[in-house]
């Protein structure tokens, strides 16, 4: 579940702590290749780039699934929103519920299944698991931004993004509530991936809400808060991390606000 737009760098940073970080992988935007110094370093990492066309994307996904397929002890990072959180999400999402009678949820999106599906159905593995992970951050009070913020806020001003990572201003406590399942009991959920998906975004619907009102997610005999080991190697792949996204984002902005004129 996605909080943040720097989500994926405490991912990133979960899995070192347990020497995985080497064979993490992620479901990327397409567009995300173009970027300078990001695009080639994601690529080179072998993410693979999802452009939104579902005959394009489908193709791609047969052919980087098989080749993980063969794979031992690798993670496929997904995060199965739409975009990100915003007021007019939301209502977008709340409007596709009742139409469809999926859950009505207030402060997460509507997952969508067709990638998650399309990638587990190239797993035959019966070890194969899947970890469930909803992010949250100190200090989160349930602010939903204008879509027009972007990743900015008013009111939650320690909710991380890159600029605040860069200068040292956001929280430094991260909150990660992770459930295991089975491969099998994923795709051979009674309503298939999608249903699946829907109650667990149902059930991060309701642990969002507990958080913004204890600070903490309930807590089932294991830890609750991750924070990031203060090492100058893991701070310096962080900032370093950060830095070139935010280069590159920015770069990138410039050069598409010449090119509309």
């Amino acid at each position: 579940c996605r909080a943040t737009e720097v989500d994926f760098l405490y991912v990133a940073m979960l899995a070192n702590e347990v020497k995985h970080a080497g064979h993490m992988r992620a479901i990327v935007k397409a567009n995300l290749k173009m970027l300078p110094v990001v695009g080639p370093l994601l690529s080179w990492f072998r993410f693979l780039f999802l452009s939104g066309d579902d005959e394009a994307d489908e193709l791609l996904i047969d052919a980087y699934m098989s080749r993980m397929s063969n794979s031992k002890g690798e993670w496929l990072v997904f995060f199965p929103e739409p975009a990100s959180v915003s007021h007019k999400q939301v209502k977008r999402s709340r409007k596709t519920a009742e139409k469809t009678g999926r859950p009505d949820l207030k402060k997460v999106l509507l997952p969508q299944h067709q990638v998650l599906e399309s990638c587990l159905t190239h797993l035959q593995n019966d070890d194969t698991e899947v970890y469930d992970l909803t992010i949250q951050y100190k200090g989160y009070s349930g602010e939903v931004p204008l879509s027009s913020m972007g990743w900015k806020r008013d009111k939650d001003v320690l909710v991380p993004t890159l600029l605040k990572l860069l200068v040292g201003h956001a929280s430094n406590q991260i909150h990660i509530d992770s459930r295991l399942w089975k491969l099998r009991d994923v795709v051979n959920h009674e309503n298939g991936v999608q249903g699946w998906l829907d109650e667990s975004f149902e059930r991060k619907d309701e642990l969002t809400k507990s958080f913004i009102k204890d600070q903490k997610f309930p807590v089932e005999g294991s830890r609750d808060t991750f924070t990031p080991t203060g090492s100058l190697e893991n701070m310096l792949i962080l900032w370093g991390t950060t830095s070139a996204s935010f280069f590159a984002f920015t770069v990138f902005a410039a050069v598409l606000k010449v090119v509309r004129g």
